[in-house]
């Protein structure tokens, strides 16, 4: 087997405090986590969406919400639920506590149990590894905050 190629960021050290711009992927981009409904029509080009969460994006949002009280030194900013993935902005507060990947893991794993415990059967549920941004400065953050939200 070739080996995997590390896409993180070489020398950085992903438990330093910052904003980081995360989007994990559902395995085999299946569309399971929400719906794009539209909730009005106000013109040909400005249409109105929301987004109906799935039992399955349920438990992703309540998970998501509860990694805060898991890791006590993390802030949950923006984030959205995507039919096939997740964006979010997570905020580590504190230097050295843990790394960026380890809370990612715990993320998934949970959301895994709690799927099996609901009944829920899955073969996988999140595609492989995770992507990241390392958000430089408060010009960055307002763009990808304001791309989450709209």
């Amino acid at each position: 087997m070739p080996a995997r190629k590390n896409i993180r960021l070489k020398n950085f050290d992903y438990s330093l405090a910052g904003n980081y711009f995360i989007t994990i992927c559902i395995y085999q981009n299946k569309q399971i986590l929400s719906k794009i409904i539209q909730k009005d029509n106000i013109g040909i080009f400005n249409k109105s969406f929301a987004v109906e969460l799935s039992s399955i994006g349920k438990i992703i949002n309540k998970n998501l919400l509860e990694i805060e009280n898991i890791f006590n030194f993390t802030k949950l900013n923006e984030y959205i639920i995507m039919p096939n993935y997740l964006h979010f902005i997570l905020s580590l507060m504190e230097n050295g506590k843990v790394k960026l990947g380890s809370i990612i893991g715990v993320f998934k794993s949970l959301c895994v149990k709690d799927c099996i415990s609901k009944g829920i059967k899955l073969r996988k549920l999140w595609q492989r590894n995770f992507y990241e941004h390392i958000i430089r400065n408060e010009k960055e953050y307002k763009i990808i905050s304001d791309y989450i939200i709209s």
